[in-house]
Parts: C-alpha cells; sequence; structure tokens
C-alpha cells in the first residue's frame, strides 16, 4: 500500500511538473514569436516606405525633367529666364501632386520656379539636399515638416509636411551637372498608399505567425499527453 501512495505521489507531482513546463514553453514562445513579429513587421514597414519614397522621387524627378528640359536648357546651359512656355506650365497644373518646382544654376542662382516667381535671378546659399544635388550629382527625397523660413509659400498654401525631391539636371551628354530640380509634392496619396500597406504586413505577420504558434502549442500538448501517458504506464 506504501508503495502504491509513494508511486501515485510521484505520478502526479511528474504529471504537475509536466503541466507547469508546458504552461512556461507556451508563455515563452508567444512572448519569443510576438517580439519576433514586432521586429518583422517593422523591417518590412521600414523597407516598404522608403523603397515607396525612392519610387516617388524618381518618378517625380523624370516627369518634371521631361517637362521642363525643352525650356530651360538651352545650348547645354541652364537658362534664367521666367519665360516657360504657357503649354509647360499648363502640363505642370495638370499633376494635382505638384506643389512647387525650383530650377537651379550650380551657382545657387533661382533659375526658375512656378510660384513667388519674384525670386528668379535672386541667389541663394545652397545647402543640405540640394547642395549635394549640385556638386556631388547624387538625388535625395524624402517626407519632411516645412518648418523653414524657404518653406513659407507652402506653408502659406495649407501643407505642413511635403514630399521633398532634390536631383540634378545632367547635360544632353549625362557628364555634367546643369543645375537642380527641387521639386515639392503632396504626399497624401503617398501616405495612404503606404498606411494600407502596413496594415497589411502587420495583419499578415501577426496571422502567420499566430497560426504558428497554435500549430506549436497545439504540437507540444500533444508530445506532453504522450509523455503523461507513457509515465502512467
Amino acid at each position: 500500500m506504501r508503495l502504491l501512495a509513494g508511486t501515485g505521489s510521484n505520478l502526479g507531482a511528474a504529471t504537475e511538473r509536466s503541466l507547469t513546463l508546458l504552461r512556461v514553453f507556451l508563455l515563452a514562445s508567444a512572448a519569443i514569436i510576438a517580439v519576433g513579429g514586432v521586429v518583422l513587421s517593422s523591417i518590412l514597414t521600414r523597407t516598404l516606405s522608403d523603397q515607396a519614397v525612392v519610387d516617388s522621387r524618381a518618378s517625380l524627378a523624370q516627369y518634371v525633367d521631361g517637362v521642363l528640359r525643352t525650356g530651360l536648357v538651352r545650348n547645354g546651359r541652364l537658362q534664367v529666364s521666367g519665360h516657360i512656355p504657357a503649354r509647360l506650365r499648363d502640363e505642370l497644373r495638370r499633376n494635382r501632386a505638384l506643389v512647387t518646382v525650383k530650377v537651379w544654376r550650380p551657382d545657387g542662382v533661382l533659375a526658375w520656379t512656378n510660384r513667388a516667381q519674384q525670386r528668379i535671378g535672386r541667389r541663394f546659399e545652397l545647402d543640405g539636399d540640394l547642395a549635394e544635388a549640385i556638386h556631388r550629382g547624387e538625388t535625395a527625397g524624402h517626407i519632411d515638416q516645412l518648418s523653414a523660413d524657404e518653406d513659407r509659400v507652402e506653408r502659406g498654401l495649407g501643407y505642413d509636411h511635403l514630399l521633398e525631391v532634390y536631383t540634378p539636371i545632367f547635360s544632353d551628354q549625362g557628364r555634367g551637372v546643369l543645375g537642380a530640380y527641387e521639386i515639392y509634392a503632396d504626399p497624401n496619396g503617398l501616405e495612404h498608399t503606404l498606411a494600407s500597406r502596413r496594415q497589411l504586413i502587420w495583419a499578415t505577420v501577426a496571422g502567420v505567425l499566430l497560426a504558428l504558434w497554435a500549430a506549436l502549442a497545439l504540437l507540444v500538448r500533444g508530445a506532453s499527453s504522450t509523455l503523461r501517458r507513457q509515465t502512467r504506464q
């Protein structure tokens, strides 16, 4: 009788330990999967956002250059003139995403802009992404808050942030930089697209990892039940 009682006590203790280990494993695996899901979703959404901005700035730069080059580049030089053909100005107006377009000479003179045109022909200090575009021939673009003094015109239109693109204007042979475009575009369409894709990424990752955890939990629970049954036998 004592032997049977001792065996029953040991069996009960072993079963309790098995259940405790199962709960600890399920909780630990849930925490690990949750953290992994957050990290993975964050990386994917950041990559998606960066790529979307790169694609948008390339599209804007190509569009603006295609529209304005014939009216601004003459004899391999960037001409300072406010007399852009009306058809080109109308073409820019038809693209509702475009807010402001500035064309800069390498010496910091504003060659042309579609807003506050009294600035055309004035010289400004080149810095930041604009200087990089002119001096290094590199394109930069990002969504930024309009906090600088030079953004007064755009703030007056009711915008608090815009997609800013700075891209060099190359010569016809592509060997030299004639100047740079500074493009301000409304990011609402891009932001709506990114928001919907972020939700899709987070929902997909959460669903996949939840299904994985549920399958893992069932597998471990089945294995634990088998071990307990074998222990009792």
